[in-house]
């Protein structure tokens, strides 16, 4: 890595199963038509609010249902539309930044709320507001050896919008029950857009996580709940550690659905269980020509290390299944191209506004951009196999109990984009020509159906840092963007886009 910096992310250095009648179907995502220019806010094609009845009655409740856009919706197409003016105190907030850890950190200048307690996160939760889950101290160190807080520059973009925000710092909080229980704290995220971080550990690694604070465990618990939730939530965003364990939650998830499915009355509902562990023992993910995951309990599974460290500007395009997976005539090969052909016809029916960003710019001849900053990657292959999985699970929703945590799961979840080199680079002797692909799952979107409407709803997590530049240093060591500058930036304004879908 550049400069002699530290690797960021490392620890402390640091045939488909049988469909129902087309009339039982949940309903695809329908697809979105992008924006004339890339000035303009992405469009949503978006039914009616949902009724709640239908869903589950252990869930979280939102504090309202609104039947209009939401406060983070309205802001972020205002400051879309390049109409907006910079609010009132964004001034005041630039010139504190880029002064130090001590001047310009959370506490000191005027970001926002730290939350320590669930008692503070009860009090302050609003729909105006951003909240920000950090599992770990810092995202990585960058050329210059700085730690990079990356919520600093979340927080920023959240004011430039002209919404509050507020950090959970949970590498600070003993994580849990008594003291900060997971349905407790759920209950208060549903409440806000909720970007969850990045940090340093290794998803696949129990040890690389905290103890005593933010544990995997924890984690798992949280995001699996955060998951189940998004049907009276606002919107979630997970990045780079973060995208990696929402990808690790949801192969639990699938984990925990076969063992529901295996309990079902219904014979078609335990059929799919079987043939999801089936079809999950048998897939395998491989790396320079090495299995190093094989099925889908493997530690490995979801996560691995990335076969080269990536910490700079990249080119984001949309997803292919990689030239490399496995074309032999085997009967691992075989589930896999089950999986494939499952995303592929998924993918062919669905749009959001990450797809539009990059159609517009491609209209142009150009991509979009935006920074890297990992050692750990999530595997393509379990991501094709959890899409089917949940496509299968979603054919049987008509079989299942009305109460059913698995109506809560999502309905697909689409791999969107890949990285590729912005220009020539030499690994290991080897001279890597630019637009190769570097991360295939470089960001997903997972899709919700409403059981009582259709209503879709979605979430997005992204390996990438939509929130730094190419600098990769965060806003306490150095001056932010100003505010025309942000409305410009490929990352920042695919954030704004991503709170703009908000429900």
């Amino acid at each position: 890595m550049p400069g002699g910096a530290k690797r960021p992310d490392d620890h402390r250095v640091p045939k488909r199963a049988p469909k129902k009648s087309p009339s039982s179907q949940p309903k695809k995502p329908p697809r979105v038509a992008a924006a004339p220019a890339s000035s303009q806010p992405i469009a949503q094609e978006r039914s009616a609010p949902p009724s709640r009845q239908a869903q589950s009655t252990s869930a979280p409740h939102r504090s309202h249902q609104p039947d209009r856009m939401t406060a983070p919706q309205e802001n972020a197409t205002e400051f879309l539309s390049l109409k907006a003016a910079a609010p009132t105190g964004f001034g005041e907030l630039r010139e504190a930044l880029g002064k130090g850890t001590i001047a310009s950190d959370w506490g000191s200048a005027p970001l926002g709320s730290v939350v320590h307690s669930l008692g503070q996160l009860t009090e302050e939760s609003t729909g105006a507001m951003v909240t920000i889950c950090e599992p770990w101290e810092h995202v990585g160190h960058n050329a210059q050896h700085e730690e990079v807080r990356a919520s600093v520059n979340v927080a920023y973009l959240a004011n430039a919008m002209g919404l509050s925000a507020r950090v959970l710092p949970l590498w600070s909080i003993r994580c849990g029950y008594p003291t900060l229980p997971t349905n407790e704290l759920v209950n208060c995220l549903v409440k806000t857009p909720v970007v969850f971080e990045g940090g340093a550990p290794d998803v696949y690694d129990e040890s690389t996580f905290h103890v005593d604070t933010c544990s995997r465990n924890f984690l798992w618990d949280l995001m699996k709940r955060m998951i189940l939730s998004r049907h009276v939530s606002h919107m979630q965003i997970y990045i780079c550690l973060s995208h990696q364990m929402a990808a690790s939650t949801l192969v639990e998830l699938i984990k925990d659905a076969v063992e529901e499915l295996a309990r079902c009355d219904s014979s078609a509902a335990k059929a799919i269980g079987d043939e999801i562990e089936r079809i999950g023992a048998l897939i395998q993910v491989t790396k320079q020509g090495k299995v190093v995951a094989a099925g889908y309990r493997a530690q490995t599974f979801a996560t691995a290390r990335n076969e080269y460290v990536e910490a700079a500007l990249f080119e984001l395009h949309p997803f292919v299944v990689s030239s490399s997976i496995d074309t032999e005539a085997s009967e691992h090969a075989a589930a896999l191209h089950k999986c494939c052909a499952a995303h592929a016809e998924y993918a062919r029916g669905a749009r959001g506004v990450i797809q539009s960003m990059m159609e517009q710019r491609a209209a142009t001849g150009d991509a979009v951009r935006i920074a890297m900053f990992h050692g750990v990657e999530v595997n393509e292959e379990a991501m094709l196999f959890t899409h089917w999985a949940l496509d299968s699970i979603a054919s049987a929703r008509e079989t299942l109990p009305s109460g059913s945590w698995l109506r809560n799961l999502p309905v697909g979840v689409e791999i969107i984009g890949s990285t590729k080199l912005c220009e020539d680079v030499n690994r290991d002797g080897r001279l890597v020509a630019s637009g190769e692909v570097s991360t295939d799952v470089a960001c997903m979107r997972f899709d919700y159906c409403d059981d009582a409407d259709g209503t879709l709803r979605h979430s997005y997590s992204c390996q990438f840092h939509p929130e730094l530049t190419a600098s990769l240093r965060d806003a306490r060591h150095e001056v932010p963007l100003g505010f025309s500058e942000l409305q410009a930036a490929d990352g920042q304004r695919m954030l704004a886009h991503i709170l703009a879908e908000d429900t």
